[in-house]
């Protein structure tokens, strides 16, 4: 049997079973004495910690905080317990301190078989690379776990430098990695999404699960799923980056929109929306409640500010609480659903230089099939007031105003006008051609318009955004005091 990689076994504590010991040593594993205050992350033969159970719970729950930072190093925690006795008081403090991480073991100190084989099957994954070089500029990482987990990911490389990704807008942190590996030679750029365990974790399961082999090739981009890495709290997912590419916001800005947007329908969507399944009856203000289009109900003062500015010039319009009510009142309509993006904002699609080539990026909330009107209304909604024109100029009250009355499917804007605007039309003629219906898309509009409006803006102009989020209000009002169901 080949030598375990990373052997080291720290167990704190003044001296260690000899029993584990020799456990350990017939796997190729060894025991090494450690005190608490050595422990370190970085260290790129620890493998496993022991820590034994102390009957001072104040005192071993901060002994455990000390060491769970190993986490992020690749390292197990495995918690020994004096007997069975002792198993379920060891559970419950683990579990209150770690939310049952399964990296934190509990073990029983009179089975060191058993123990030494948990050590044994624990995969540390890629040692933490304390020397490797980062250039970080622009000081993207600010977090000390996010550094040690790069250190992880790319540690077989030489050097690395790091660079923002602007553009998104979740609250991970995303950045382009370009690295050189021992030989002096350039590796293909890598994007690297930076962010809390959980939500890391569910985009890397639904991206194999929806995306690797039902969205064709190349459009969407590949996991490098041996960089992927995971720490105490947080996780990188690392991809490959799409070179030669234009984001779709800036692409409108130059070139002609129908093809485009046909490209993204028969291109990435369309094994999934091919596959729709129909007679579906669904409320689409709860669906998309679930969602999180849709703030819930003790959530609607996020839409206070917005209301505040449309309702100046328009009393008539319902409050934020009566609106959500309204909406999730809606009865259940007949709908198609199919597997969907859940974001097809102009941010996450890029369009390959040269070509008609289309890519998806940011794939977390592909989770379950969905109404297949949702993708097209929030990429209608993006377009319409996200996308800046060439000169930096957003598309105009009055433009919008005509592109979002009620009927939207029948009624389509002024496309002549603007590439933004044509761009709208050739997603509602995809709508139509679909068979969704006029009273299920202006529905689905008018809940992302009121996603957009949710959100205020930090940067300038602060003041123009937040015209246009109370806008996307009065608009999402206007839409459901039309709508017949």
């Amino acid at each position: 049997m080949n030598a375990p990689t990373r052997p080291k076994v720290a167990w704190l504590g003044d001296s260690g079973p000899l029993r584990l010991r020799r456990q350990l040593g017939k796997l190729g594993l060894s025991m090494r004495i450690s005190a608490i205050e050595s422990i370190e992350p970085k260290d790129a033969e620890l493998r496993v910690v022991v820590l034994p159970l102390d009957s001072d719970r104040q005192a071993f729950r901060r002994q455990l905080s000390h060491v769970l930072p190993v986490l992020a190093g690749g390292a197990m925690v495995a918690v020994a317990y004096p007997g069975a006795a002792h198993r379920a008081d060891a559970g419950a403090l683990v579990g209150d301190a770690c939310s049952r991480d399964k990296r934190v073991a509990v073990a029983d100190l009179n089975d060191p078989a058993a123990l030494a084989v948990t050590c044994l099957l624990h995969d540390p994954g890629r040692a933490v690379n304390a020397r490797l070089p980062i250039d970080d500029s622009e000081r993207c990482v600010q977090d000390s776990e996010h550094e040690l987990l790069l250190r992880r990911a790319f540690g077989d490389l030489s050097s690395i430098s790091v660079a923002p990704l602007p553009g998104g807008r979740s609250n991970a942190g995303v950045w382009k990695v370009l690295g050189v590996d021992k030989t002096g030679c350039c590796r293909q750029p890598f994007v690297v999404k930076a962010g809390s365990r959980r939500l890391i974790r569910d985009e890397i399961e639904r991206t194999r699960a929806n995306v690797a082999e039902r969205i064709p090739f190349p459009h969407w981009t590949p996991l490098a799923e041996e960089r992927c890495v995971e720490g105490h709290d947080q996780a990188l997912m690392v991809s490959l980056f799409i070179e030669r590419a234009t984001r779709f916001d800036d692409y409108l800005a130059v070139d002609s929109a129908t093809l485009a947007v046909s490209a993204i329908v028969d291109g990435p969507l369309r094994g999934w929306r091919r596959h729709r399944k129909t007679g579906e009856m669904v409320r689409l203000g709860v669906e998309y409640t679930r969602s999180d289009i849709l703030p819930r109900a003790d959530e609607a003062a996020v839409l206070s500010e917005p209301f505040r500015r449309a309702a100046a010039a328009n009393p008539a319009l319902k409050p934020p609480e009566a609106l959500l009510a309204a909406i999730c009142a809606t009865p259940a309509i007949n709908v198609a659903v199919c597997m969907s993006h859940g974001d097809l904002h102009t941010r996450n699609i890029f369009v390959r230089r040269n070509s008609l080539d289309v890519v998806l990026i940011d794939f977390a909330r592909a989770d379950r099939p969905v109404p297949c009107a949702r993708d097209l209304a929030c990429l209608d909604v993006s377009i319409g007031f996200d996308v800046a024109s060439r000169g930096g100029s957003l598309l105009a009250e009055k433009e919008l105003r005509g592109a979002y009355r009620s009927r939207l499917l029948s009624t389509s804007p002024n496309w002549h006008s603007d590439s933004r605007l044509e761009a709208v039309a050739r997603v509602r003629a995809h709508a139509l051609a679909e068979g969704i219906g006029d009273a299920e898309y202006d529905l689905t509009v008018a809940c992302h318009l009121l996603r957009f409006a949710r959100f205020p803006r930090d940067h300038p102009p602060a003041e123009e955004h937040e015209q246009r989020r109370a806008l996307a209000y009065e608009l999402a009002a206007a839409l459901m005091e039309t709508l017949s169901i």
